[in-house]
């Protein structure tokens, strides 16, 4: 899909079914040639859950990406109080020694 006027166009591969892919949206110029952005989208029905998984598919995508790469996380799909929280290149933050949270639950 063409972004109105922006000369970006926007293609959601998982638009028709799941692909399995390690990204959800790519943003690219309108002649396709530059990827923009790649977009995962990390979706929850809770206002506050910040916990989410990530797969090793996506962390490599991540690393290879580098600073396109961007993790939307949505909170409250499906309510009337949507909010989303952007963490771009999350791979950088691993780089910077901020490390790597797990939780074993």
């Amino acid at each position: 899909h063409a972004a109105a006027g922006s000369g970006k166009r926007v293609k959601w591969v998982n638009e028709t079914a799941e692909q399995g892919l390690p990204y959800d949206v790519l943003v690219m110029t309108d002649d396709e040639k530059q990827v923009e952005s790649v977009i995962e989208v990390k979706s929850t029905t809770s206002k506050s859950k910040s916990i989410f998984e990530v797969s090793m598919a996506e962390l490599d995508m991540a690393v290879r990406a580098g600073a396109t790469y961007v993790i939307y996380r949505i909170f409250g799909v499906g309510t009337e109080h949507v909010r989303a929280v952007q963490l771009r290149n999350p791979a950088s933050h691993l780089r910077a020694g901020d490390g790597l949270k797990l939780y074993i639950g």
